[in-house]
């Protein structure tokens, strides 16, 4: 059963783009009789680096789920839905280990990695996750995952939406 200490927040450190980077995780609870496979959400907020009132804040919310290992890709393999883009219909699918990669827009585009960042915040998120043990265990995809990539079918998310 998940309790309110399992709920982490950390800083991410700052980049050129962001003075301010945080991340909120809250890992799902596998005994709840709702549970649809994903490991936890992922809140990621962050503030523009420009000084003064103001400034931006980006936050968005993700549906994390770990994919089973493909074979020829060095690193564990996730899946990141935006829950708070409408227009976001396809998960990022974020590999993190020695060929570090994402399908977001940042990591597509190259963006330069610095002392606090790989160049994308869902690879920088998911690294400090399981470098501090908040995403150590294997996902149990063989029962099924909340994501349905076959085209016409409807989703859980979609489901509920409904």
């Amino acid at each position: 059963m998940l309790s309110v200490n399992d709920y982490r927040t950390a800083d991410l450190g700052p980049t050129a783009t962001y003075g301010r980077r945080r991340l909120c995780w809250i890992p799902a609870s596998r005994e709840h009789p709702e549970w649809d496979r994903r490991d936890g959400n992922l809140t990621l907020v962050m503030q523009h680096a420009r000084t003064g009132w103001g400034r931006k804040i980006e936050t968005d919310t993700y549906a994390v789920e770990e994919q089973p290992p493909i074979i020829g890709v060095m690193g564990r393999v996730f899946l990141l839905l935006n829950l708070s883009d409408d227009e976001q219909d396809q998960p990022y699918q974020c590999v993190i280990g020695p060929n570090e990669q994402c399908t977001c827009t940042a990591a597509k585009c190259k963006v330069p990695a610095s002392e606090n960042s790989h160049g994308c915040k869902h690879i920088d998120a998911l690294n400090y996750l399981v470098e501090n043990g908040h995403l150590g265990g294997e996902s149990e995809t063989e029962s099924g995952s909340w994501y349905d990539p076959d085209y016409g079918e409807m989703t859980q998310r979609e489901m509920a939406m409904l």
